[in-house]
């Protein structure tokens, strides 16, 4: 599949950095691979550009700030790879993934030219019917968007610079439930547990507690 988005711009500003050419866009392909029933896998590939009059933000406001602006407000282009899979263990466990890199360069500025690399990763395990037909008991583990390398690093072509990789690492840790109540309504508690939060081993851990009903 084939798409074209354009995040953090507006149709109807006509101010420069929001255009079609000069505005922010990500160009997304993906492959879907199936060798068998139970298993799955998928390869992605974004190509995408951010200026800083829509704001620079290559993950989706997941990860540290200095992977969603490895450069700070500099116009950044990047490419986005991904590989996603799951197995399914018969008919009532599940296992997935899935893991991406961003390659990310600075396109403006006085550290034009300076590169970035960002790294996640999770791993999913499901149980279908998890004391009633309908039911769902879910864990998730896994690490945000963390910039592992950037050229940023305290120095850049012989000038200071700031240093804008992670030194800590953060870990998602994330259990939920999800209750059949009937056949179109779900409701589905959870509780979310970061550990050294913006990738920093200084930050004390978070605790977030969720809950969500859908209505189908």
């Amino acid at each position: 599949s084939l798409g074209y988005l354009v995040p953090g711009n507006v149709v109807n500003n006509p101010n420069s950095g929001f255009g079609l050419f000069d505005g922010n866009y990500a160009a997304l392909a993906q492959l879907s691979i199936r060798p068998s029933r139970a298993f799955n896998v998928g390869l992605t590939y974004v190509r995408s550009y951010s200026n800083n009059e829509g704001g620079v933000n290559l993950t989706g406001g997941t990860g540290s700030a200095f992977a969603a602006a490895p450069f700070g407000r500099v116009a950044t282009t990047a490419n986005h790879y991904g590989v996603q899979a799951s197995f399914r263990f018969g008919p009532g466990f599940t296992l997935g993934g899935w893991a991406g890199l961003t390659d990310a360069e600075a396109e403006a500025g006085a550290f034009r030219g300076a590169n970035a690399q960002s790294f996640n990763w999770a791993a999913n395990l499901a149980f279908a019917d998890f004391g009633k037909k309908g039911n769902l008991l879910g864990f998730i583990v896994g690490q945000p968007p963390k910039v592992t390398s950037n050229d940023l690093d305290g120095s850049f072509r012989g000038q200071v610079a700031p240093n804008r990789e992670d030194d800590g690492t953060t870990l998602h840790v994330e259990g939920l439930y999800r209750i059949q109540v009937s056949d179109s309504i779900s409701v589905t508690p959870g509780v979310i547990w970061l550990m050294n939060p913006e990738h920093n081993d200084d930050n004390k851990n978070i605790f977030v507690g969720t809950i969500r009903t859908t209505f189908s």
